[in-house]
């Protein structure tokens, strides 16, 4: 038996084909990507450390040197106190001395005298462009300025009797509103519409103008609800506990009057109370139209100016109404030579008895309805005489939602009583 003759080319083709098994090509690329030193290694800091290393270890040398050298010839460590001893050379102890507290005093000199090199208006200018950055980017308000600024709306209602409207009656009034101690935000200008609500038109004037000890000065917006309104001017406590009216004084109030005007856009004026018929110093501002507080607060004015303030103020409001920063009226008055109108000439309005009974209920009811009152004040009866029936069960009003605008009483019972504002 004899193998097939293999040719030298078959040979070769052989050793290329177990080279090309052994060494296959690679189809897909699997090796890392090229990795930039530079990218990621400073070859400058390197030349630096390197250099330090190079210095670092050059004083370790010297030291170990030093180190051999004087445990070799067994020299001694100078460990003495540096006081002055007799056997030392007095003398020139003494210059030695003489020339440290020279230097010494000219060091003291110098720091005594010394002066910034850089500038105090350099410093405020800084100073001041931090200031503006400390303030919030407020959030964008549900109306447009522009919208807000025009005259093409108003508070009177389209049915109102056009004789009872007196322009040359209405006064405007300032706020200067500030972020407490960061910035001045801007003013507000109000108009106040006396020939509509010379009552509540008159308490606001007055306080501020400043009546008495009491201007709405200094007072903060204790509550700013986003996207709904603002509520300021507690002149007694500042905090929306203190009641406060020119009709009285402290913990004095004053009747609805009227509920004629409404809320037809942002920046309306209207006087804040929790209770119907129990309005004080304390008012709220808008921030956008709300038909549903119509016939339930007494409005008695608007923004006619600057309502970019009022845009700022909302940006620090909160869901709640507890304001993110504080805000402040810096300083307020009353606009032009005009007649500030004295409360002791105001006539106020009658308050109606509470409703004990059905039938009072209803005579009630029908004698607001009449004389255009709305049924406001007489839910202030309503509240009053429940408020009394539960006070006589011992059993008083325990908390105050108002959010429904409901007061939840105690538990008579098993069952909770509601009484709805």
């Amino acid at each position: 038996f004899s193998a097939p003759r293999i040719t030298i080319s078959e040979k070769h083709r052989y050793k290329e084909h177990i080279k090309s098994v052994r060494h296959p090509n690679k189809q897909v690329d699997d090796e890392a990507p090229p990795l930039p030193a530079n990218t990621y290694i400073k070859v400058g800091i390197l030349e630096k450390d390197a250099v330090r290393l190079t210095e670092i270890e050059a004083e370790n040398r010297n030291l170990v040197k030093r180190l051999n050298i004087i445990g070799r010839t067994k020299g001694k460590i100078d460990c003495s106190p540096t006081f002055l001893l007799e056997r030392t050379n007095f003398q020139e102890r003494k210059r030695k001395n003489r020339k440290i507290e020279t230097q010494n005093l000219e060091i003291h000199y110098h720091l005594q005298n010394a002066q910034s090199r850089y500038k105090k208006d350099d410093f405020m200018e800084e100073y001041k462009i931090l200031q503006s950055k400390i303030i919030e980017k407020p959030d964008q308000v549900a109306f447009k300025a522009k919208e807000a600024e025009s005259h093409e709306w108003t508070i009177a209602p389209a049915n109102i009797d056009k004789n009872l409207l007196d322009p040359s009656k209405r006064i405007r009034c300032y706020f200067d509103i500030v972020l407490k101690g960061v910035k001045n935000i801007g003013r507000l200008i109000m108009e106040i519409w006396m020939d509509i609500a010379p009552v509540a038109g008159c308490n606001f004037v007055n306080l501020c103008k400043g009546y008495g000890d009491y201007s709405y000065k200094n007072t903060p917006f204790h509550r700013i609800v986003k996207d709904v309104f603002c509520i300021g001017g507690d002149v007694l406590n500042k905090s929306g506990t203190g009641i406060y009216s020119v009709y009285g004084g402290i913990n004095k109030t004053f009747a609805d009057e009227n509920t004629t005007l409404e809320f037809n856009g942002p920046g309306v004026l209207a006087a804040h109370t929790v209770f119907a018929g129990d309005n004080h110093s304390q008012f709220l501002i808008t921030f956008k139209k709300l038909v549903s507080m119509n016939k339930h607060f007494i409005v008695f004015g608007r923004v006619v100016d600057t309502i970019r303030v009022l845009e700022l103020m909302h940006g620090f409001g909160t869901g709640g109404g507890k304001p993110t920063k504080e805000i402040v009226i810096a300083d307020c008055g009353v606009l032009g030579n005009v007649t500030i109108p004295d409360p002791t000439t105001i006539t106020l309005p009658d308050r109606i008895s509470p409703a004990s009974t059905d039938d009072e209920l209803e005579l009630y009811t029908k004698k607001a309805e009449s004389s255009g009152e709305g049924v406001r004040t007489v839910r202030k009866g309503i509240i009053k005489n429940s408020r009394n029936q539960l006070k006589a069960m011992n059993m008083p009003c325990h908390k105050l939602n108002m959010t429904n605008r409901t007061v939840d009483c105690s538990k008579i019972a098993g069952t909770k009583i509601t009484i709805s504002l």
